[in-house]
């Protein structure tokens, strides 16, 4: 018959091996990880290029026409290269027979003879001088153009910072940064022992030319004169 302390130490073993097994199944237990949430993203599309509006060349009437000159054509500077086609003018070597192989002049790209352009010297780098606009579809920033009456051009311009009267037209003339603008506008005039009326009637007070220069120019009147640009 085992003894009581016997029996009392083989309790205590086995107590003690019944926790080492929890213990041990304690630590070798692990928990399950959670595993990170995937967010679906949508794939951007794709951002279609804009197609580059082509460059299309102004027509008459979309030139503005200024004290300065008419849009890229400014006075006091020479005639800004453009891409054929584009280019407002062009100019014309040995234009009227000239035997010097760098004069000529300049001729507008538009069909008619809508202005006239002078350079100095007449060469195609030649500074711009004057421009004579004779066309009824070149206009100025307020709307005034050739054949605009002369109540139209007052309204426009309530002020003028010169006026020249002439024979036959008088001369209203605007100053501007480069240039400036003359509006010669037909008077009643006549000629002759027959006193000939020199303009029809729906010719008097309105606009007959549109002259820009330069600001140290005189600007003159056009009526009754060759016009410049052309050949002697």
């Amino acid at each position: 018959m085992k003894s009581t302390r016997g029996i009392l130490a083989l309790a205590f073993a086995l107590a003690t091996a019944v926790v080492l097994v929890g213990c041990a199944a304690t630590a070798t237990t692990a928990e399950p990880r959670a595993q990170p949430s995937v967010i679906a993203t949508a794939t951007p599309s794709a951002v279609p290029t804009p197609t580059p509006t082509p460059a299309v060349k102004p027509t008459l009437a979309q030139l503005v026409v200024s004290a300065d000159g008419i849009d890229s054509l400014v006075i006091g500077a020479p005639v800004t290269p453009e891409p054929t086609g584009f280019d407002l003018a062009r100019f014309i070597v040995k234009h009227c027979d000239n035997t010097d192989a760098d004069i000529g002049l300049w001729e507008p790209t538009y069909p008619g003879t809508s202005f006239r352009l002078v350079t100095n010297p007449q060469t195609a780098t030649g500074d711009i001088r004057m421009i004579l606009v004779t066309s009824t579809k070149l206009a100025t920033a307020t709307g005034v153009h050739v054949g605009s009456a002369l109540s139209e051009l007052k309204a426009a311009y309530p002020a003028f910072d010169k006026v020249i009267t002439e024979p036959s037209t008088t001369l209203y003339i605007l100053n501007g940064t480069h240039g400036k603008i003359a509006f010669e506008v037909a008077r009643q005039f006549t000629y002759g022992t027959a006193k000939t009326p020199y303009w029809s009637e729906d010719q008097v007070d309105r606009v007959q030319f549109m002259s820009i220069w330069s600001l140290r120019a005189k600007p003159i009147a056009y009526s009754g004169i060759d016009m410049p640009g052309g050949c002697a």
